[in-house]
Parts: C-alpha cells; sequence; structure tokens
C-alpha cells in the first residue's frame, strides 16, 4: 500500500460516489470511487473482506472520519490484517487482507 496516498485518506473525510462488492471463490472483495477533501479523485480495493457491516448508507455517502487500522503488528493476518472504519458515524466498518490505493 502507497504510504503518501494512505495518508490522504486515513483519518480523513472522503465521499463515495461509486461502491461495489464482490464475492468469489469464497473472497470478497470490496471497491469504492471516492473524493477527498482536497477534491483529489481515488480507486480504493480492500480484497478479502470479512465482518462488513454497513447501516445507513445511502448513495453517495460520506465517511466523514475515515479510519485504517494495521493490526499486522499484532500478528493478525488474512482476512483481519487491516481494520476499516467510520469513526464518526459508524456507517462502515470491516476487516480486509490487502488494501490497493490508486489514483
Amino acid at each position: 500500500m502507497n504510504k503518501s496516498v494512505f495518508a490522504e485518506i486515513n483519518g480523513k473525510s472522503v465521499l463515495v460516489d461509486n461502491f461495489s462488492v464482490l464475492c468469489e471463490n469464497g473472497f470478497i472483495e470490496l471497491q469504492m470511487r471516492c473524493v477527498t477533501e482536497e477534491n483529489k479523485s481515488l480507486f480504493i480495493v480492500f480484497r478479502n473482506v470479512s465482518k462488513l457491516n454497513l447501516s445507513d448508507v445511502s448513495y453517495p455517502f460520506q465517511i466523514c472520519g475515515f479510519e485504517i487500522k494495521d493490526n499486522n503488528f499484532y500478528g493478525y493476518e488474512k482476512d483481519s490484517r487491516y481494520f476499516i472504519n467510520d469513526y464518526e458515524d459508524n456507517a462502515i466498518s470491516f476487516y480486509c487482507e490487502i488494501i490497493e490505493i490508486t489514483n
């Protein structure tokens, strides 16, 4: 994961204007296109998603406190490596193994 792009979204507000959940061969992949506070468009793919929780989500939706925690330090791997959360409104939370961010 690109650390400089990661810093652009972690702890910030993002507007999600495209969101999809794919399931193939028992693995869940979440894809979202979002716009940062600086009006930069990013495409984010979360691979091997687990414990996906969505609450009061409409389209487009805003994640006011986009938080990504790396649990690797604690020995978590596979589908629990990263914890993604909306810490402001609790609209979305999940775990995943891989995060790919492109612009």
